[in-house]
């Protein structure tokens, strides 16, 4: 009885928190595919269907991709939003889609070392910008970078990584 009982508490906390994350948020699912890596990988668990996958990411704010292992019914979060992917017959790849309402995209890379060159997060030097205009405008205090929706996606730069910022997060490997 006990165990009946903290199962339907924690689903209905589950649901709640989706029925909240689902008017701003939405999912795209490709069946027979699953995450080729495991480098960005959140968490493993199990979870009932890819739907409760689905709303599990979704309920993750870290969250922008999933896989949901059909036979095992586990759920593989994941926090790159473009993964590489590989046919699998019993999996189902999720990927959270852009918010229109995110009005930044947030990358990787910044110029916060001794020779202010723009790097990725592993040290190589980024080679592509598609920076606005006047930007960057700060290069020597704005060390990092976000895409503003209201400037067609073009880049500016900010004096930190700023946690305040809403952003819709890009994962290339």
């Amino acid at each position: 009885m006990n165990w009946k009982l903290v199962l339907v508490i924690r689903f209905t906390l589950f649901t709640a928190c989706s029925a909240l994350k689902a008017k701003s948020r939405n999912y795209a699912m490709e069946k027979q595919k699953i995450i080729v890596s495991n480098e960005t990988l959140i968490s493993i668990t199990t979870v009932f269907s890819d739907i409760a996958c689905a709303q599990q990411c979704l309920c993750t704010a870290t969250c922008c991709s999933a896989s949901y292992k059909i036979e095992t019914k586990k759920c593989l979060l994941n926090s790159c939003c473009n993964p590489e992917i590989q046919p699998s017959e019993n999996g189902i790849f999720i990927q959270k889609t852009v918010s229109d309402n995110s009005p930044y995209v947030c990358i990787q890379g910044n110029n916060k070392n001794l020779d202010l060159q723009y790097r990725f997060d592993d040290g190589l030097e980024m080679t592509f910008f598609n920076w606005d205009e006047l930007q960057p405008q700060y290069p020597t205090t704005d060390h990092y970078i976000i895409l503003r929706k209201s400037t067609s996606y073009k880049w500016h730069d900010v004096p930190n990584e700023r946690s305040d910022l809403k952003c819709t997060f890009i994962c290339e490997k």
